[in-house]
Parts: C-alpha cells; structure tokens; sequence
C-alpha cells in the first residue's frame, strides 16, 4: 500500500503543478490580451487627438483614464485631455487636466507646451498670478522653445494688466530679443 500511496502522492503533486502551471498561463494570456485592447483603444484616442475631435476626447478620456489608471499612456491621455477641454473653453477642467499631466511628465518639451496650457487657463479664469507663473515657467523650462514667443509676449500684457511696467517691457524687449 505504501508503495502506491507514493505513486498516488507523486500523481497527485504532478497534476496539481500541472494545474497551477495551466493557470499561470492562462493568466498571462488575459493580462496580455487585455493589454493589447487598452493599447488599441489608446491608439484611438491618439488618432481622434491627430483629428482635432476635442468633443469625442473630452467625453470618452475621463472614463479611460478612471478605468485604467496604471496604463502606460496616462500622462499622454491627461496631455490629450487638457488640450481637447480647453479647446471647447472648459478652462478649469482643462487646468486640473493640465495639472495631472504636469505631475506625471518629466520631458523639457511636453512640460513647456503644459505650462503654456496652464497660462492660458489661469488667464482665462482671471487668475493673473498664477498665469504670470506658469508663463514665466513655459519659458524657463525651454527658452527657445515652441511657445516661449507666445508665453512672452502674454507675460508682457499680464504684467501690463496688473501695472507692472517695468516687467512688462521686460517681457516685450526679451521676446524682440529671442524671436525677431
């Protein structure tokens, strides 16, 4: 008996490792799978980014990015987010959009063009100071980037707004300076 209560003890741990082995298999392939489809319906919101379809963006991205918030993408999907509601003229939603893709992107780049969106909403909301911050950190993070013209040129007509001439000459010399 005891010679086949081992062999039955051996069949016994060989299909349970089988079993578990099946498992973990069939696991991997679900992630991988559902990895996938995140991927493909991320590539389509990139595509309707591409298009300029802000309304679609606006109403299908907060759901994805409730829903799959450990996605590789999300900075990317916060960025896509902020453009698309301020482009409709949802300023503070794009301004919290705005600030989700600042705390998770690291890039010179796409924190020069955030802190620009960031400008534009504060000063759409009439929050001079907080526009005249981001504007100033659009330019400093990338001096000679896409949008420091344009955050310049904005950091003159704040400081003007607020009667702070001398800040805004500074602006407007700088800007005449960098980008004749």
């Amino acid at each position: 008996m005891n010679g086949r209560s081992g062999l039955s003890s051996a069949r016994i741990t060989l299909f349970v490792i089988f079993i578990l082995v099946i498992s973990i298999v069939g696991v991997y392939a679900f992630v991988r799978s559902s990895n996938a489809r995140i991927s493909r319906q991320f590539q389509h919101y990139e595509s309707l980014f591409a298009q300029r379809e802000y309304g679609l963006l606006a109403e299908e991205l907060p759901r994805f990015i409730e829903k799959h918030p450990k996605f590789e993408g999300i900075p990317r999907a916060y960025f896509y987010l902020a453009v698309s509601l301020q482009e409709r003229g949802d300023y503070r939603g794009a301004l919290d959009a705005w600030q989700n893709a600042l705390r998770l992107n690291a890039g010179k780049d796409i924190l020069h063009r955030i802190y620009y969106g960031m400008g534009i909403c504060h000063e759409k909301l009439n929050q001079i100071d907080q526009a005249v911050e981001s504007f100033s950190n659009c330019f400093k993070v990338l001096p000679d980037g896409p949008f420091s013209p344009k955050a310049l040129y904005n950091l003159g007509l704040l400081h003007g707004k607020k009667g702070n001439l001398s800040g805004a000459v500074e602006s407007f010399k700088m800007l005449l300076e960098r980008f004749p």
